[in-house]
């Protein structure tokens, strides 16, 4: 079995390789997609945003990692935060199966959760995500996050 490992960044700045883990398929790029994931804990590294595009593309793998990077004992906000990110990337039937691990989020937030996902009022800021979720499953179940929050961003800057 060949190794994508050499694709992985070397930094923060190396992004040199993610044109090939984009086309690798998802059996390919299996034994690497935790390493992939990592990079994008920080949104300030140059990397973070085209590795992003890698971890959509090859979202199903996600299912393995969610419930320990989403967990109320993983305590890394920052990473947390990305994945949320991709999650808005990613068809909303995908998130069906893991519905749980969010509304946990929600309901019950760790501290850091608490800091990182709530504003100065106490809101959750995936409260128009998970409405939109509930009606996107009467709906078209294709439709993406990214397209809801990007229909969204227009109809309030009308």
């Amino acid at each position: 079995m060949q190794s994508f490992k050499r694709y992985l960044p070397r930094d923060i700045f190396d992004d040199s390789g993610i044109d090939l883990l984009m086309n690798l398929t998802n059996d390919e790029i299996s034994p690497i997609f935790e390493d992939c994931l990592l990079w994008i804990g920080d949104p300030n590294w140059p990397i973070a945003k085209r590795m992003i595009e890698v971890i959509v593309k090859h979202y199903p793998l996600l299912d393995g990692y969610l419930p320990r990077y989403l967990s109320y004992d993983y305590h890394d906000p920052l990473l947390k935060a990305q994945i949320i990110k991709v999650l808005y990337m990613v068809p909303v039937i995908y998130l069906q199966k893991h519905i749980a691990l969010l509304k946990r989020m929600m309901e019950t937030p760790s501290p850091d959760e608490r800091e990182e996902f709530f504003d100065d009022h106490n809101d959750f800021i995936l409260d128009d995500y998970k409405k939109y979720y509930i009606k996107s499953l009467h709906k078209d179940n294709s439709l993406c996050l990214s397209q809801y929050i990007e229909n969204r961003e227009l109809v309030h800057s009308k």
